[in-house]
């Protein structure tokens, strides 16, 4: 009890204790150069990319030894143990992560232990075969002239 009440009363006066507490927060707790996929919140609602997860994984796990799925502690229950049921079925570790100042738009974060540097994370980018395209709402602005002459 008195070491808890002294790391509260250090972190309040210090900070936090960990490297670069911003990025981490951002990317669920983990570094930026770690980070293999990245699945937004929103992306994660949808039935095609659950569907998919199975697939992804395979082939993430062919590539890289040790990773680990993270999931945002706000997404529903039962889509996040949808999410968590199917990576402990393909033996992977899984963290639930629930941090009451969260302030990310990604619901899955699959990195590794150690850094990769993968440009591209978006599921988006490295799963175009399987996924189509994210629904892109843009509105083609019409030219003035053509507003006024029709």
């Amino acid at each position: 009890m008195e070491t808890n009440l002294k790391n509260r009363i250090d972190m309040a006066a210090n900070g936090e204790h960990r490297f670069n507490p911003d990025e981490q927060r951002k990317y669920l707790n983990t570094f930026r150069e770690r980070v293999i996929l990245i699945i937004t919140y929103d992306d994660c609602m949808k039935k095609e990319v659950l569907s998919s997860f199975d697939k992804i994984l395979e082939d993430i796990q062919s590539k890289y030894d040790d990773i680990t799925v993270k999931i945002n502690g706000t997404l529903p229950d039962d889509i996040s143990m949808a999410y968590v049921k199917k990576a402990k079925d393909h033996n992977a570790a899984v963290t639930i992560v629930a941090e009451p100042w969260e302030s990310t738009v990604f619901g899955i974060i699959i990195h590794s232990s150690k850094a990769v540097n993968i440009e591209h994370c978006d599921i988006y980018d490295q799963y175009k075969d399987i996924l189509t395209t994210r629904e892109t709402i843009k509105k083609k602005k019409e030219s003035l002239w053509k507003k006024i002459f029709g």
